[in-house]
């Protein structure tokens, strides 16, 4: 069996001012894991020594040849309670793990009901879930700088001017977001100009970025994404139909090298099918090969099922979706690069890796655990 080289775990060491005289905590070990997540970046987490996987951080699970900080439940992935309320936002968020998981659906009053359901573990162990589950809900994270610190970090307030806030998550058409973006902690990813969210593709697509949309199941879905550097042609497809042939969403793979755009017909959600969405977006070129492909995504669909339809105009028709919201919100009509153009591949922004983020701690062993 193969090793996940993107995984590795250092031990951290009790030392004096000078950085001499280390000893290892006690009673347990404490170790700093670092490994990939679903949207392509690295994130470190803080890590005990763990019985049964010695110096390996409880929370990162191992499917088959790697390592993914994950969960089983949806509703965690999001940072929420099981009635959809925030937990601790100071905590890294876990991507959602492959395989039996807890999905949910929210009602049209608001309440979040909990189902079973099943994602593949081909092509993708672990999958980012969309953060926001209504277009109302991408819609009121819209928020504008207030001001800035000392440290010339943004500070976000909403359209009224209340509730400022650093770094929490938010919706922006401000031309200055790329250089905020690329200030934010290393572990953060929660800058979305246009609704849009940052992922990177690994080279060779190992693996490609896959996405779980909640509460989205028998609707029509709207996917766009944009590479960062002109010429890298991505793809998207239904993961549920391409990988079990459970979803009846009828919607061949669509590609494009500049902006995609495509629009997911209802998922089959029958009694044996669990109402719930999936996809994934690769790279399909020479340029796979040679480099990480930073590209931006955004998906949003509508809060009606067409099994709820009867009698509706064409106007209010769920099949109708994708280009009513063309005319509807034509603000929402956009890339990121019609926010502000796109930069240099070689100035894009980068995650550091994990040498820079053991680099804020003074000494450490350089013990590398693999299971």
């Amino acid at each position: 069996m193969g090793t996940d080289e993107s995984f590795q775990c250092l031990e951290e060491f009790n030392c004096n001012n000078q950085g001499t005289n280390c000893q290892s905590f006690s009673p347990q070990k404490r170790f700093r894991c670092c490994g990939l997540v679903a949207n392509g970046s690295e994130v470190c987490t803080e890590a005990v020594e763990h019985n049964q996987y010695p110096g390996v951080n409880a929370d990162w699970s191992k499917h088959g040849d790697s390592y993914h900080l994950c969960t089983n439940s949806a509703l965690e992935a999001m940072g929420l309670d099981r009635n959809g309320n925030p937990r601790d936002t100071h905590v890294v968020l876990k991507d959602l793990c492959c395989g039996d998981i807890e999905a949910f659906t929210i009602t049209p009053q608001g309440q979040f009901n909990t189902f079973n359901s099943y994602l593949p573990c081909s092509p993708c162990s672990s999958f980012i879930v969309w953060p926001f589950p209504t277009f109302d809900s991408m819609n009121s994270s819209l928020k504008y700088p207030a001001s800035r610190n000392q440290a010339d970090e943004v500070q976000m307030a909403n359209p009224d001017g209340s509730d400022n806030f650093y770094y929490a998550d938010w919706v922006t058409f401000n031309e200055s977001w790329r250089a905020d973006f690329k200030k934010q902690p290393q572990h953060r990813n929660e800058y979305y100009p246009g609704g849009f969210m940052h992922a990177k593709l690994r080279e060779y697509n190992k693996p490609p970025v896959c996405v779980y949309l909640p509460n989205s199941g028998g609707k029509m879905i709207e996917i766009k994404a944009e590479p960062e550097a002109p010429g890298n042609r991505l793809c998207v497809s239904d993961l549920k139909d391409d990988f079990t042939n459970k979803d009846s969403s009828g919607q061949t793979t669509t590609c494009d090298d500049s902006q995609l755009r495509t629009c997911f017909s209802e998922a089959s959600t029958e009694s044996e099918n669990p109402p719930d969405f999936a996809f994934y977006i690769y790279c399909d070129g020479e340029g796979c090969e040679d480099s990480d492909v930073d590209f931006w995504l955004r998906a949003r669909h509508n809060e009606r099922k067409l099994s709820d339809v009867e009698d509706d105009t064409a106007l209010d028709n769920p099949e109708m979706y994708c280009q009513y919201i063309l005319d509807e919100y034509p603000e929402w009509d956009i890339y990121p690069s019609d926010i502000t153009p796109l930069i240099d591949e070689r100035q894009q922004p980068r995650y550091d890796g994990s040498v820079s983020a053991f680099s804020f701690f003074a000494v450490f062993v350089l013990g590398f655990l693999q299971a």
